[in-house]
């Protein structure tokens, strides 16, 4: 198992279709640990916040160790301009939920702090996981017809200066959240009451 949370991180990301098929949502571990270590290098966190996230993070991998595995297959460098093309795509196709571009932001961070990472298996892997995400079950949240297809309000959110308005604003209108729950005999995942979009 990797011990070094970014290259832990993109190992689970381009792991989870090999591991789990078409469930993409388990990429949410490595996109994790990956979030762990750009919050454990980003922010001047005290000692105790610091080894906490940190622990978090090998707790994860502790968790799913399959998703850590690192098995070399094309170590060739491909670099970042595929998955760059991926993202573009997916920010075309914008959806009410996002976790494409998220992993992919996620993942391109990474590969930009170490490029020499960015190999033709990892770098194909994590395209084939955000293209995952976008044949997903389009009613996997209650109250949308087809979260993929569902007209997102761009005019609704304003331009922000700082990401801690961005942060501020998403978490005002996510204020109530519904649990993962089965109502009349369907299961839904959580949503939050008050989105705006």
């Amino acid at each position: 198992m990797v011990n070094n949370l970014l290259e832990a991180g993109l190992t689970g990301l381009a792991n989870t279709r090999k591991v789990h098929g078409d469930q993409w949502f388990h990429g949410h571990h490595g996109a994790a640990v990956l979030a762990a270590h750009f919050i454990t290098h980003d922010f001047n966190l005290s000692a105790e916040v610091q080894s906490l996230v940190t622990q978090f993070a090998q707790d994860t991998m502790a968790r799913h160790p399959d998703l850590f595995r690192c098995e070399y297959g094309d170590t060739s460098l491909v670099g970042l301009d595929p998955l760059v093309a991926q993202l573009e795509a997916s920010i075309d196709a914008l959806s009410a939920d996002g976790h494409d571009v998220i992993f992919a932001s996620l993942a391109l961070r990474a590969l930009h702090e170490r490029p020499d990472l960015a190999t033709t298996t990892t770098v194909s892997a994590i395209i084939e996981l955000l293209r995952a995400t976008e044949l997903d079950n389009p009613q996997r949240y209650y109250g949308y017809a087809n979260y993929l297809q569902d007209e997102v309000a761009m005019q609704n959110v304003p331009e922000f200066d700082h990401v801690d308005e961005a942060v501020t604003f998403a978490l005002a209108h996510h204020d109530i959240v519904y649990p993962d729950q089965a109502i009349d005999g369907k299961y839904y995942f959580w949503r939050a009451a008050s989105c705006m979009w």
